[in-house]
């Protein structure tokens, strides 16, 4: 069923991990990667009309590995900028695949 507002979820995960030693995305947790964990949690949000997920770092790794439950793939090229680089992307394809996601939940 169609949640009667349009509400997206958004999963940040475009960084290198370079604090955390590795790629956080790929981490195991509980047999799955980690970033499946997340996307796994926001598909099962009833509310969430789509969900989108940021990838920078290793995204044709992750794409390539990870179940994304639906989430759609939105390509951060600014990544090695910091965590703020994902909402202040200057209008790109990247942009633009958000605006899309979100306009056609």
């Amino acid at each position: 069923m169609r949640p009667p507002h349009r509400i997206a979820g958004l999963v940040l995960a475009a960084g290198a991990g370079r604090r955390f030693g590795a790629a956080k995305q790929l981490a195991p947790l509980g047999g799955r990667p980690l970033l499946e964990d997340a996307l796994a949690a926001m598909a099962a949000v009833p509310s969430l009309a789509c969900v989108g997920v940021t990838l920078g770092a290793r995204a044709d790794e992750i794409v390539a590995t990870v179940d994304l439950h639906g989430a759609r793939p939105i390509r951060v090229e600014e990544w090695r900028e910091g965590l703020a680089a994902s909402p202040r992307s200057r209008p790109t394809p990247t942009r633009s695949s958000w605006c899309w996601a979100t306009s056609r939940c």
